[in-house]
């Protein structure tokens, strides 16, 4: 965990997603608005307060982020997020092993 003091911008997602709830999740394209800052930006800023600590929950199902409200909240997104880590390291693992007409690494 970084512990830092965050920047204004990072204040500012921070603010608008601890507003939202599960029935009501605040999406990358409005925190693009309220901060006039680009979806890969944004994206990074989610990543850095997580980094953080901040257990900032969203799932494809609810098509935007708030604060995890409760364990329950947490340990579901905790599942889904470790399974899309799990399936990243799955590719690279059989993308480094196959190398049959190509560069090796």
């Amino acid at each position: 965990m970084e512990n830092r003091k965050l920047t204004p911008t990072e204040e500012l997602v921070l603010k608008r997603i601890k507003k939202a709830n599960a029935s009501n999740p605040v999406t990358r394209a409005e925190l693009c608005r309220i901060t006039g800052i680009r979806d890969n930006m944004v994206r990074e800023i989610i990543g850095t307060l997580r980094d953080n600590g901040y257990r900032i929950v969203g799932s494809a199902s609810t098509k935007g982020y708030y604060l995890a409200r409760s364990e329950k909240q947490y340990k579901a997104f905790r599942e889904e997020y470790l399974k899309k880590g799990l399936t990243f390291l799955n590719r690279i693992k059989a993308m480094d092993g196959y190398t049959e007409g190509q560069v090796s690494l």
